[in-house]
């Protein structure tokens, strides 16, 4: 869940250093995705642009491994999923580093723009 642009780096000559390990560890792959999914969604407000990454990555990941029918169904869900795990872990964490930013302020804008309108965007059928 730590592969995403912040934690890695691509040098002059194309080499990737990935660094902050924090949330590695045995878990679903299809966390892995939706997270990727959510940074995308979160940073890429272009939706051509969004769709193109999102399609790019799907098809490179498919081309090593391929992610079944439920798995893909399920992304949109463990996205919101993991959007409130990641509230978790600021929270957690309040003491050592988030203590900067978390208030009701950015947990209002958190949740009204980034887990909300992904939750409606995504998951909601109505």
């Amino acid at each position: 869940m730590d592969i995403w642009f912040d934690n890695l780096n691509i040098n002059i000559d194309g080499n990737v250093t990935l660094f902050d390990f924090d949330f590695c560890g045995n878990g679903w792959l299809c966390l892995d995705i939706a997270y990727y999914i959510l940074q995308v969604y979160s940073t890429e407000k272009v939706e051509f642009e969004r769709d193109e990454k999102l399609k790019s990555f799907f098809e490179g990941y498919e081309s090593v491994t391929t992610i079944n029918d439920e798995e893909k169904r399920l992304l949109p869900m463990l996205g919101v999923s993991m959007y409130y795990f990641y509230l978790g872990i600021q929270s957690q964490r309040f003491d050592n580093w988030s203590n900067v930013f978390l208030n009701e302020t950015y947990l209002k804008r958190f949740i009204t723009v980034l887990v909300r309108k992904y939750f409606d965007d995504h998951v909601h059928t109505s």
